[in-house]
């Protein structure tokens, strides 16, 4: 089947349409990825990383608070950081619960950090209820190894909300260097359809040209050029037709008092026959008229 340039055209903007709306489509899916991505890091990963440096600052700020309480010995000054410090310590113990359900490290963390406040509260009965210093700097020691290893499950935890900064980072990145290739395709694509479809679009435009002149054709013939219906009503009759009719006299019967009355079984034997045209001589109005007669 031949395809006309017009159909050709619509064709190629409807292609062009088409492709707009798969690509407005895939650039909201791919965007809402991105944010969804990028709202996890800013929503989640920021705060939870600030929440694990805040809880190891304390953790590590329970060294100072035992050995101030062991150098300046003021009990009401080193009780009262220590309960700000514990309060701040459960208060992240609880966001990372949340954060890290069923997280080993953290059971880790839980269960090194009671011993912690054990010590510590040792280390204040060997300095001012039964001095003993001996066993106040064993205690010491025993405190710093133990903020070592909570501060290590710690970084250990950071370490993997790092690691999903990074990954949720990369994935945006590819989500949104994938949008632009995809941009990219479609304006090449765009590209190549308009120099396409202006050439078809040109052709259409020349065609129509083309059309336009041959159909001047039988309206400046003076000759009379008839357009005849399957049961030989007129559909078009040119100027050349209509002074005819006139020269005839016979405007009162029209144009159809030009063809023999036994018009519609004449186009249907042409029609039967298959031959392309055909033609006539037969007598109208005192004149012997010759018709040549066109089945398209």
């Amino acid at each position: 089947m031949k395809v006309s340039p017009r159909q050709t055209v619509i064709a190629l903007y409807a292609a062009i349409f088409a492709g707009g709306v798969a690509l407005s489509a895939l650039v909201i899916h791919q965007g809402s990825i991105a944010v969804s991505a990028t709202r996890g890091l800013v929503e989640r990963d920021v705060r939870l990383l600030k929440t694990l440096e805040t809880f190891k600052a304390e953790v590590v700020a329970i060294e100072p608070i035992a050995y101030e309480n062991y150098v300046f010995r003021d009990r009401a000054f080193f009780r009262e950081r220590k309960r700000n410090n514990e309060e701040a310590i459960a208060g992240g113990l609880q966001t990372l619960r949340t954060a890290f359900p069923g997280n080993d490290r953290l059971a880790q963390i839980e269960m090194q950090y009671p011993p912690i406040k054990s010590l510590v509260g040792q280390l204040d009965e060997a300095l001012h209820d039964r001095p003993d210093p001996a066993r106040a700097r064993g205690l010491l020691r025993d405190i710093t190894t133990l903020c070592i290893q909570i501060n290590g499950n710690a970084e250990q935890l950071a370490s993997a909300v790092r690691e999903e900064v990074v990954r949720r980072g990369t994935r945006a990145e590819e989500d949104i260097a994938r949008i632009y290739a995809w941009v990219i395709a479609f304006s090449a694509a765009l590209l190549g359809v308009a120099l396409v479809g202006g050439y078809f679009a040109r052709a259409y435009l020349a065609e129509g040209v083309a059309r336009r002149r041959l159909a001047m054709f039988p309206a400046r013939n003076p000759s009379p050029v008839f357009s005849l219906g399957a049961d030989g009503s007129i559909a078009y009759a040119n100027p050349g037709a209509i002074d005819m009719v006139r020269r005839l006299g016979v405007e009162v019967q029209g144009a159809q008092a030009l063809f023999p009355a036994d018009l519609p079984q004449r186009l249907a034997a042409l029609k039967a026959s298959g031959a392309r045209q055909e033609s006539w001589q037969y007598e109208a109005h005192g004149r012997t008229l010759d018709c040549r007669v066109h089945h398209l």
